[in-house]
């Protein structure tokens, strides 16, 4: 806007010069100072007469402008006015409601919560820059820069907003803000649904969460849990209900396992010859159903213990609804023992009567078996001898229902000797051995194998590990660690194995005879005689040697 203050000129410009009027505007006086108001705000203040210019009003509408001039603090000459109307512009949006704002709006915000801030986003379509957008949470503002945000859940809050430019009016509208609760979902209800736990009589809580995203956006306050009071064995609910931000309910299942119950050791008693029941240990959490115990030795399927509380307790080690539980008594066959204990006298042959074994047990049958002094158990036989020589009686009884054996895992012998009569030969040769043995053969070794005895000698292992009385048949010293019965397989002429082996006593006194057994290969079923027919077939062989 333009006023020239020159003498003479009183002239008032303006580009919205509609309905101007004016008068001379400068007194004459050099020295005065001149003032400009328009609607009472002063804008500009001149000294000395000039052109002058200040911005238009922002705002259409009418205007009134007055000049009045000063000098030395008092005013000279009349105060002039002008009036002048500035045009209006209207500033342009689109919300979609034609104007009329509110939740319809366009620029309004609806979501479900997000964890994140929304507010409303306002859009001017006119002018295209140059504008002013501020904020308010009521139509009475006070307006700010800064547009209020939410985050949480909220419905329907209303945000005012004002937009301003020069030359337009200032444009004021509202919309709205609408966050809804998210509903909660399986996924995001967190908790250790294997877990479980054994009766004991308490509430169980298992700790159960809201877990929405990463980072979370649920918290505490988003969600109660509810428990089901549950303390017995059985599944329970823990019900998770949304509030504030969520909505919904979700259920998860958890368990109370029914508490195994170790059945009661059923002590065993020994026979007694009377009924007997064992001892059950009293516990409240079963009842004794059957007891009826036992006389004889053995075992007694019998025993019936039943739970008093089925809902909460198992068997351990049972199914879960199995309530009664059979256990076992055992009665031990009584102990046993030697009355008298067993013995048998040395006799002399054909002068004494041959001594009777003596011995009894407190029960049971006495048994007796012989065998000659040394010799494997093996080869004792129940037939009492009569030879002359020394021998070993062991004496046995066998358990019977009731009573335990004795002189078996602790075998009872006693060693006793039958003499030759007095002008009897001596024996010339073993008799309790697979084959006779020369005693004047086992005259080199008696001493060391059989200490003096024969039979034992003849028995006994030798230094090579073989029996003596084998050595003897297969012509081995027995003294000699390697002295061995050996074989060897080599090619005839003819390109047929050919089977020798050493010692070699075909011609010996007594003479010994071999045997050649034969087998195509190791898998075959048996050994067979080797013959001029099948020799060619064979790649494995045996050779056993027997006297004749």
């Amino acid at each position: 806007m333009v006023i020239d203050t020159r003498a003479g000129k009183g002239s008032i410009e303006t580009d919205h010069a509609e309905d101007i009027t004016y008068s001379n505007l400068w007194s004459g006086d050099a020295n005065a100072t001149a003032t400009v108001a328009v609607n009472g705000e002063v804008v500009k203040t001149a000294t000395g007469e000039g052109v002058y210019r200040w911005s238009l009003p922002s705002k259409g509408g009418n205007y009134v402008l007055t000049h009045t001039t000063t000098k030395s603090g008092a005013q000279v000459g009349e105060t002039l006015t002008a009036t002048f109307v500035v045009a209006s512009h209207e500033i342009e949006i689109d919300d979609g409601t034609g104007g009329l704002g509110g939740k319809d709006s366009r620029f309004s915000y609806s979501g479900v919560y997000d964890g994140q801030w929304h507010g409303i986003s306002v859009a001017v379509s006119k002018p295209s820059s140059g504008y002013t957008i501020r904020y308010a949470s009521t139509s009475a503002g006070p307006y700010v820069d800064e547009p209020p945000r939410f985050k949480d859940v909220c419905s329907q809050v209303s945000v005012y907003y004002e937009i301003s430019a020069d030359g337009y009016n200032t444009y004021t509208n509202w919309a709205m803000v609408t966050i809804r609760p998210k509903a909660l979902t399986e996924a995001m209800v967190v908790a250790d649904e294997d877990a479980a736990w054994f009766f004991d009589g308490t509430e169980k809580r298992p700790a159960v969460t809201v877990v929405d995203g990463d980072p979370n956006i649920a918290t505490a306050s988003d969600y109660t849990l509810a428990y089901s009071g549950r303390t017995g064995a059985g599944l329970f609910p823990v019900t998770v209900t949304g509030r504030n931000n969520y909505t919904g309910a979700v259920t998860k299942e958890f368990a109370i396992l029914k508490r195994p119950v170790a059945p009661p050791v059923i002590p065993s008693r020994a026979y007694s010859g009377r009924l007997q029941r064992p001892t059950i240990t009293a516990d409240a959490r079963w009842t004794v159903v059957a007891n009826p115990g036992g006389t004889d030795a053995g075992l007694y399927t019998n025993v019936v213990l039943r739970l008093t509380n089925t809902a909460d307790y198992k068997w351990k080690g049972f199914g879960e609804d199995v309530s009664d539980w059979t256990g076992v008594f055992e009665i031990r066959r009584g102990a046993n023992g030697w009355s008298t204990y067993p013995g048998v006298r040395s006799w002399t042959n054909g002068v004494e009567a041959a001594s009777e074994p003596t011995g009894r047990a407190r029960f049971g049958t006495l048994k007796v078996a012989y065998r000659r002094r040394g010799a494997p158990v093996e080869t004792e036989t129940a037939t009492r001898p009569s030879a002359p020589g020394t021998y070993t009686a062991r004496f046995w009884v066998e358990e019977t229902r009731n009573y335990a054996g004795v002189g078996l895992a602790v075998p009872y012998e006693v060693d006793f000797e039958i003499f030759r009569r007095p002008g009897d030969p001596a024996a010339s040769e073993t008799t309790t051995t697979p084959v006779p043995v020369p005693h004047a053969w086992l005259d080199a070794y008696v001493g060391r194998f059989g200490g003096g005895d024969y039979e034992a000698a003849a028995h006994a292992t030798g230094a090579n590990g073989v029996a003596l009385w084998a050595s003897y048949v297969a012509g081995l010293d027995p003294a000699d660690a390697a002295s061995r019965f050996t074989a060897k397989i080599a090619l005839g002429a003819d390109g047929i194995p050919v089977v020798t082996w050493s010692p070699d006593l075909r011609t010996a006194e007594p003479p010994r005879a071999y045997t050649v057994y034969g087998k195509p290969d190791l898998g075959a079923a048996a050994w067979t005689p080797v013959t001029d027919a099948n020799r060619a077939a064979m790649r494995f062989f045996r050779v056993e040697v027997e006297i004749r």
